[in-house]
């Protein structure tokens, strides 16, 4: 899923080449219902969300796409800001649904962020070079209708928990195509209607890779997933599809990356590795009227500031290394435009951070256990200080190799 998904980024860009966005849209919708209408029968589901699914997937998530990328957005760029459906799938189907965000979700979620903010930074920095604010702001709408699309699965799910999945997909792709079909008739400037015999073997492989591959193949995958898992718990998987979406634009397309966009990247698979294994991380749980089962987050769960006279030195020792070292590293990078730097800069105030409110005690780091150690000194839970060590770490690591091997 996420290989078809980060590729057919390259195959809109391709197709937008001789077709406009209403017509790729329809011809996309047309063949990823036709021929496969002729051998699969209609879901066992209501129409209404038959309808409701082709209009918000369909005509809204990728007509807009399609315009976006018709406005100024590179693939590369669009496959990462699509990502943005992340947020707007957690909120609405907390509004919603009522659905919960665990806490390895919302560490995922803020890691996530921060990735994404890497690539709206380099999107500032450049000044757009080659991506206009439309086309940034249509792919946005896009993604807010794709976490929209989520949505009316789950509650088709609710209303029919064993629809199957590949019909709802075929016949779903039916919707759209007259809605596209008008809208070119409308919009569409006369000499480009429906004049498909022009049109080159690459416009047409784009279109069928658009139509089986990408809708029934990918999406019938995606909506399997959310059939069987709550919206917010699936949508970050979609987070590894910037990492094929780059690397399809620059090897297909010729798109270039940049340092920021590098950091971004390792940002987002890094949120990704915490959806797949933050629940096997928390080992210890608590049941509703149940004591907390491990001795160590009961001791040093709340923020006890009182404990900061314990070990005074020690904390004096990594907030000042941290802080000094950061401060002037982050100022620094920021000042000559050096990515890798910032990111080292950033990464030891994250550590001066932590090592004040959970300080390594050299002296007596050999004799007494890990857990008697942070029941001693620790202030805050394992949870914040999980989220400062994978934040410190990732910005360290990313941060070195932009310094050291990529030299920016």
């Amino acid at each position: 899923m996420v290989l078809v998904w980060g590729t057919n980024f390259v195959a809109m860009k391709l197709g937008l080449r001789e077709l406009t966005p209403f017509q790729l849209g329809a011809g996309r919708y047309l063949l990823a219902f036709l021929p496969l209408a002729l051998f699969v029968r209609p879901p066992r589901l209501a129409a209404r969300w038959v309808l409701l699914y082709g209009l918000c997937q369909g005509v809204c998530q990728f007509g807009l796409l399609f315009l976006a990328l018709r406005a100024g957005m590179s693939a590369s760029l669009a496959s990462v800001i699509l990502q943005m459906q992340v947020f707007f799938t957690a909120l609405f189907g907390f509004v919603l649904l009522g659905e919960r965000v665990g806490r390895p979700l919302q560490a995922a979620m803020a890691i996530a962020a921060l990735g994404l903010g890497c690539f709206c930074l380099d999107f500032a920095t450049r000044g757009g070079a080659g991506v206009t604010l439309a086309g940034f702001l249509l792919t946005v709408a896009s993604a807010a209708m794709w976490a929209a699309s989520n949505i009316v699965v789950r509650r088709a799910r609710a209303a029919a928990p064993d629809f199957d999945v590949l019909p709802f997909m075929v016949w779903s792709s039916l919707v759209p195509v007259l809605p596209f079909v008008l809208l070119s008739l409308a919009f569409d400037p006369t000499p480009t209607r429906w004049d498909w015999r022009g049109l080159s073997l690459t416009a047409w492989v784009s279109l069928a890779y658009l139509g089986w591959f990408a809708t029934i193949l990918g999406y019938a995958m995606w909506t399997g997933l959310l059939k069987r898992h709550p919206a917010n718990r699936v949508a970050p998987f979609s987070l590894a599809v910037p990492v094929v979406g780059i690397a399809a634009g620059v090897f297909g397309l010729g798109e270039r990356i940049t340092p920021w966009q590098w950091a971004g990247i390792v940002l987002v698979v890094l949120s990704l590795a915490l959806v797949v294994f933050g629940s096997r991380w928390r080992t210890c749980r608590r049941r509703p009227g149940a004591p907390l089962k491990c001795p160590a987050l009961r001791s040093h769960s709340a923020m006890d500031f009182s404990k900061l006279n314990r070990y005074s030195g020690s904390r004096a020792f990594w907030f000042l290394f941290g802080m000094i070292l950061g401060v002037s590293g982050l100022f620094l990078g920021m000042q000559r435009g050096l990515v890798g730097e910032s990111l080292v800069g950033f990464g030891l105030i994250l550590l001066g951070i932590q090592g004040l409110l959970r300080p390594v005690v050299l002296t007596r780091a050999g004799k007494i256990s890990k857990e008697e150690m942070s029941r001693e000194v620790s202030i805050g839970s394992d949870a914040l200080h999980g989220g400062l060590s994978l934040l410190m770490a990732a910005s360290l690591v990313v941060g070195m190799i932009l310094k050291y091997l990529v030299k920016m």
